[in-house]
């Protein structure tokens, strides 16, 4: 699959749609006696805009590609078949499926 979309302006509207913060709370802090959780310092987020937009497309295309499968097989477990052959569009390819049962 190819879809040409300028990186900068994806990046930013995944970033967007998903809630990328640039600064989050410090992760290992403690707070001590008389202060709340709410204290909690921010650092600049580590994680980087395209490595959150990355993670976010991969993790979105593997749960379309995860119901897509558990459909199939949910299918195919009800009409009786052992074997689903299903086609995921996002995947351009044929992919078959055991059904267990």
């Amino acid at each position: 699959m190819n879809i040409e979309i300028d990186d900068e302006e994806a990046i930013a509207a995944i970033c967007a749609h998903y809630g990328y913060r640039a600064r989050v709370p410090q992760p290992e802090w403690l707070p001590e006696k008389g202060q709340s959780m709410l204290q909690r310092p921010l650092i600049d987020n580590p994680e980087s805009q395209r490595d959150f937009a990355e993670r976010c497309t991969f993790a979105h295309i593997s749960n379309i590609v995860t119901q897509t499968r558990q459909k199939a097989a949910q299918a195919a477990a009800l009409a009786g078949v052992t074997s689903v052959d299903y086609y995921a569009p996002m995947l351009s390819a044929k992919k078959k499926l055991q059904v267990k049962g």
